[in-house]
C-alpha cells in the first residue's frame, strides 16, 4: 500500500477503503485501522506527513524534559499539574504504536484537553518563574484560549450530534422529499462527509424510476442525482458503491452504455468481490446484449471473502446459475448448485456470515 503512494500518502482516512484492495484474498480481517497510527500516519499522509507529527511529539518530550530538570526547583502547582498532564500525553502517544487512539474521537478531546491543559499550566509555570508580574495578564491569556478550545469542541460535539439526528429522521421518513430534506440538513452539519450525498442520490435515482424518460422533471431529477453522487465521488474517490449508484443513475438516463460501463469498473477495481455490484452489473450487460461479458462479470465474484447475507449471495448464485444455462458451460452448473447449498445450509444457522465462492 505504501509503495503504491510513497511521497504524500494516500489522504487523511483512507486506509479502511484501502485496505481490503491490498489484504490477502483469502482473509476473513474487515480492518478500519491499522493499529498502529504511526503506521497509519505513513500510509495516509506520507513520510513528510509523519515527520511533522514526529516533530510535534518532539516539542511535547521538550517540554517534559524542561519541567523534569527545573522540577526541584521552585516546585509550583502549575509546574506539577503541566507535567502530569504532559505524561499522560506521551504515555497516550506511546500506546498508538499498538492501537489507534487517535482516530478514536473520545481519545481525541481527552488528549487535545490534555495537551490544552499541559501547554497553560506549562507557560504559566514559566511565567510565575520569570515574569511573575505578567501572571495574571498571561492568565487571562490562556483561559481565553482554553475557552475558544471548549467552545469548539462543543460546537463540534453539538454538530455531530445534530447531523445524527437529521440522519436517523431520514431513515424514519416515508416521505422522500422529507428524506432528501433531512440528509441535507444531516450534511450541512459535517460537510466532509459523503454519505449524505451518496443517500440523497439513492433517494432521487428511485424516484427516477417513476418518471417518464425525457420529460423535463426527469432530466432536472436526474441531473440533480448526478450532482448528489458526484460530490460523494468527490469527496471519497475510493468507495465503490457511489460508483454503482453513478451507474444506475446513467441507466436511468438512457446514457450510452460505454458511460455505464465505466461506472462500474470504477467500483469492481475499488471492490473487486462485491457480487452486489456484479449482480447489478451483470443485469446490464445482459439488457445490453452483452451476455459473455456478463458471466465474465459473475465468475469474477468467486474467490473472494465476502460478509452479506446469505439470502443475497443465493439470490446472485441463482442468477448466474440461469445465465450460466443459458449462455454458459453447463457443465459449470453443478459447482454453482453445489454452492448454493452450502450458502442454504450456512442459512438454517445465522442469517448472515463471511464466506468465499470457492471455485
Amino acid at each position: 500500500m505504501y509503495q503504491d503512494s510513497p511521497l504524500f500518502g494516500w489522504g487523511l482516512g483512507m486506509f479502511q477503503f484501502l485496505y481490503r484492495q491490498y489484504k490477502p484474498p483469502l482473509s476473513f480481517e474487515l480492518a478500519f485501522f491499522a493499529h498502529n497510527d504511526y503506521l497509519q500516519f505513513l500510509l495516509e499522509l506520507g513520510p513528510i506527513g509523519l515527520l511533522i507529527f514526529i516533530a510535534f511529539i518532539c516539542v511535547l518530550l521538550k517540554r517534559l524534559l524542561i519541567l523534569i530538570i527545573n522540577l526541584d526547583s521552585t516546585p509550583v502547582s502549575h509546574k506539577i499539574e503541566s507535567f502530569i498532564y504532559l505524561t499522560v500525553c506521551i504515555g497516550l502517544l506511546l500506546h498508538t504504536f499498538f492501537t489507534f487512539h487517535l482516530y478514536q474521537l473520545t481519545m481525541q478531546i481527552m488528549f487535545a484537553y490534555y495537551l490544552g491543559r499541559s501547554t497553560r499550566h506549562f507557560y504559566l509555570a514559566q511565567s510565575i518563574a520569570i515574569y511573575k508580574k505578567n501572571l495574571q495578564q498571561e492568565n487571562k491569556l490562556y483561559f481565553s484560549l482554553y475557552r475558544g478550545f471548549v467552545t469548539i469542541v462543543v460546537l463540534l460535539m453539538l454538530c455531530g450530534g445534530l447531523s445524527l439526528y437529521y440522519l436517523q429522521q431520514a431513515e424514519k421518513s416515508q416521505n422522500e422529499r422529507q428524506q432528501l430534506n433531512y440528509y441535507w440538513l444531516a450534511g450541512l452539519f459535517f460537510p466532509p462527509l459523503e454519505h449524505y450525498d451518496a443517500l440523497s442520490a439513492l433517494v432521487l435515482s428511485k424516484k427516477l424510476l417513476d418518471m417518464p424518460i425525457g420529460s423535463s422533471q426527469h432530466e432536472e431529477m436526474a441531473g440533480l442525482a448526478l450532482k448528489k453522487i458526484n460530490a460523494a465521488i468527490d469527496k471519497v474517490p475510493l468507495n465503490a458503491r457511489n460508483y454503482a449508484t453513478k451507474a444506475g443513475i446513467l441507466q436511468t438516463m438512457r446514457a450510452d452504455s460505454t458511460s455505464v460501463v465505466e461506472e462500474y469498473e470504477h467500483a469492481l477495481t475499488n471492490t473487486p468481490f462485491d457480487f452486489g455490484i456484479r449482480y447489478d452489473y451483470a443485469h446490464f450487460l445482459v439488457a445490453t446484449q452483452q451476455t459473455s461479458k456478463a458471466l465474465t462479470v459473475l465468475w469474477g465474484a468467486w474467490g473472494g471473502v465476502n460478509a452479506r447475507v446469505y439470502k443475497d449471495a443465493i439470490k446472485f448464485l441463482k442468477y448466474q446459475l440461469e445465465l450460466n444455462t443459458l449462455y454458459g458451460n453447463p457443465e459449470d452448473n453443478t459447482l454453482i448448485e453445489q454452492q448454493i447449498q452450502h450458502l442454504a445450509n450456512l442459512q438454517k444457522q445465522a442469517e448472515y456470515g463471511v464466506y468465499v465462492f470457492k471455485k
